[in-house]
C-alpha cells in the first residue's frame, strides 16, 4: 500500500499533515455552534384568514374552498386539511419532504392572491410551521412600585409604566443583540380612551352609535398631505392631527346641522385601560413577561450571554426596575450536551484502560488510544463544512461510535507486533503488517458505515433528525481508519 510506504518512510511529513488537521479540527470547534437539536425544516405552511362576522357555514363555502382550490394548484403540495371557525379559517398546507419551502411560500402566496373572497375577509396570512420557532428563553420585569402599591390607582399606573418600560428599553435593548431576532411583550396594562354614550342624550339630538364613530376617525387623523414645491425643490407634508388631550376628543363635532353637537354633549369620555385576558404572577407579585426568540441558525448559548450581559447594564442603567430570566433553553442545552460529553469522556477512558488491561502495557495503549481524539478532532473539520453543528444527534454519534475508533488501530498494533515478534525491522514490520490487515480493515470499517448510511436516505422528521448522526459517525469511523494505516 502505498499510502502505509509513505507514511512509514516520510515521518515528519505524516507528522506535519495530522498536526494540521488537529489545528484545523480545534479552530472548526471553536466555530461550531451549540443548540439542542438540528435544524428541521419542516415542509408545512398554515394559511389564516380572518372573516369578521361570518359563521363557519359561511367561512367554509365563501372563504376556505376558494382558498384550498388556490392551495391546492401548487404542484409539491402533498395533503391540505382546514378548519372553518366563528370568524377564522384556518388551512393546513403539508408539502413533500425534501420540497423547497422558499419556492413553496411564494407560489401558495400567489395563488392565494388570485383567489376572490369576500369584502369581510381579510388579506390571508401564511405561517411557517419551525419547531425551532419557540421561545429560547422568558424573562420577567418587575419594579419596586408593583411590591409596594400605595393605592389601587398607584398600582395600576406602575402597571402601565412597567409595560411601557418594557416595550420601549428591554425589548428594543434585546433586539439590538446578534441572534435575537425579536421580542414578544405580555401582561401589564395598556391605556386606552373610553367613550360611553349618554343614551338619553343621544335620543334626544337624534345621534346615533355610527356617527360617533365617525367623527373620531374624521376627527384623529395621522398622514400624507401632499407636497410643497420651491423651484425644484418638493417637500413632503404630513398631517398630524392626532388626540393628544382629552378635551380635544370631547370637542369634536358630531353633527353640523341643524345646530353643531358636540361628542360631550352625548358621550363621556375617560382615560382608562384596555380590557384584560389574562396575566402572570412570579412569586405573587404580577409581572410583565418577555418572550425572547432567536435568530435561525444562531448560537443558542452565545445568543443567552449576550442577554445576560446586557442584562446586567441594564440594572446599572435603571436601578429602579428588575429584570431576571425565569427559563433559559441554554441552561437546558448545556446541561444536556455535558452529559453527553461526560458520556464521550468516560467511553474512552474505559476504552484506554480495557486496552491496557488485554494487551499487558502501557506503550501501545498509548498509541492506540491517540487515535481517539485524533479522528474525533479530524471529524470536527469536516462537521464545520458540512454545517453540522454540535447538538444532542451529532454528539450522541460520537459517542457511540468512540468505542469502533480504536478496532482498526488495536488490529494493525497487534499485527505490526507479530512481524517484529518473527524478526524484521521496525519499518518493515510497519509496512508489512499493515498491508496485510490493510483490506480487512476496510472492509470491516465500511461494513459499519453501511449500517448508518442508510439513515441519510430516511424522509421525515427522523431522518431530519438522525441524518447528522449518522453523517457523523461514518466521518469518524472514516477518520480512524486513515490513522489506523498512517499515524
Amino acid at each position: 500500500m502505498r499510502i502505509v510506504r509513505f507514511a512509514v518512510h516520510r515521518p515528519v511529513a505524516t507528522t506535519v499533515c495530522f498536526l494540521a488537521a488537529v489545528l484545523l479540527g480545534v479552530y472548526s470547534l471553536l466555530r461550531l455552534s451549540v443548540d439542542f437539536l438540528p435544524d428541521i425544516d419542516v415542509p408545512r405552511l398554515v394559511v389564516r384568514t380572518d372573516a369578521l362576522g361570518m359563521n363557519p357555514r359561511d367561512v367554509e363555502e365563501y372563504v376556505t374552498r376558494p382558498l384550498e382550490a388556490a392551495v391546492s394548484a401548487v404542484g409539491a403540495v402533498r395533503r391540505i386539511e382546514s378548519v372553518s371557525l366563528d370568524g377564522l379559517s384556518l388551512i393546513d398546507v403539508r408539502f413533500r419532504w425534501g420540497s423547497d419551502m422558499d419556492l413553496g411560500f411564494i407560489q401558495v402566496r400567489g395563488g392565494l392572491d388570485q383567489a376572490v373572497l369576500p369584502r369581510a375577509a381579510a388579506r390571508p396570512t401564511i405561517l411557517r410551521f419551525d419547531p425551532s420557532a419557540a421561545p429560547v428563553m422568558t424573562l420577567i420585569v418587575t419594579g419596586d412600585r408593583i411590591r409596594r402599591p400605595r393605592s389601587t390607582r398607584d398600582y395600576h399606573e406602575a402597571l402601565t409604566q412597567l409595560k411601557e418600560v418594557s416595550e420601549a428599553v428591554v425589548k428594543r435593548r434585546l433586539e439590538q443583540l446578534d441572534g435575537v431576532a425579536w421580542v414578544q411583550v405580555a401582561g401589564g396594562l395598556d391605556r386606552e380612551i373610553h367613550v360611553f354614550l349618554d343614551v338619553e342624550n343621544s335620543r334626544r339630538y337624534g345621534v346615533g352609535f355610527a356617527e360617533v364613530e365617525r367623527s373620531l376617525e374624521q376627527f384623529n387623523v395621522a398622514g400624507l398631505g401632499g407636497e410643497v414645491r420651491d423651484g425644484y425643490s418638493r417637500f413632503p407634508l404630513r398631517i398630524q392631527a392626532e388626540f393628544t388631550r382629552l378635551d380635544e376628543i370631547r370637542q369634536i363635532p358630531v353633527r353640523l346641522e341643524p345646530r353643531l353637537i358636540r361628542l360631550d354633549e352625548v358621550a363621556r369620555v375617560e382615560e382608562g385601560y384596555k380590557e384584560r385576558r389574562g396575566y402572570t404572577r412570579f412569586n405573587g407579585h404580577e409581572v410583565i413577561t418577555l418572550h425572547l426568540f432567536k435568530e435561525a441558525g444562531a448560537n443558542t448559548v452565545e445568543t443567552s450571554r449576550k442577554v445576560y450581559a446586557d442584562l446586567y447594564r441594564f440594572s446599572l442603567d435603571y436601578p429602579d426596575f428588575a429584570v431576571r430570566p425565569v427559563f433559559d433553553q441554554a441552561e437546558f442545552i448545556r446541561e444536556s450536551i455535558d452529559s453527553v460529553l461526560q458520556a464521550l469522556y468516560l467511553g474512552g477512558a474505559f476504552a484506554f484502560l480495557t486496552l491496557v488491561y488485554f494487551l499487558r502495557d502501557l506503550r501501545n495503549p498509548l498509541f492506540v488510544g491517540l487515535s481517539i481524539p485524533v479522528s474525533i478532532v479530524t471529524t470536527f473539520v469536516c462537521m464545520y463544512f458540512l454545517d453540522i453543528h454540535f447538538n444532542m444527534v451529532s454528539l450522541g454519534g460520537l459517542a457511540l461510535g468512540i468505542g469502533i475508533l480504536v478496532d482498526n488501530s488495536i488490529v494493525v498494533l497487534e499485527n505490526i507486533h507479530r512481524q517484529r515478534e518473527v524478526g524484521r525491522a521496525p519499518g518493515e514490520a510497519a509496512v508489512a503488517g499493515t498491508g496485510e490487515v490493510g483490506l480487512a480493515i476496510t472492509a470491516s470499517t465500511l461494513t459499519t458505515m453501511a449500517v448508518f448510511l442508510p439513515l441519510v436516505y430516511v424522509e421525515g422528521i427522523a431522518g431530519a433528525l438522525f441524518y447528522q448522526q449518522a453523517v457523523t459517525i461514518c466521518l469518524a469511523l472514516a477518520a480512524s481508519l486513515l490513522v489506523s494505516i498512517t499515524l
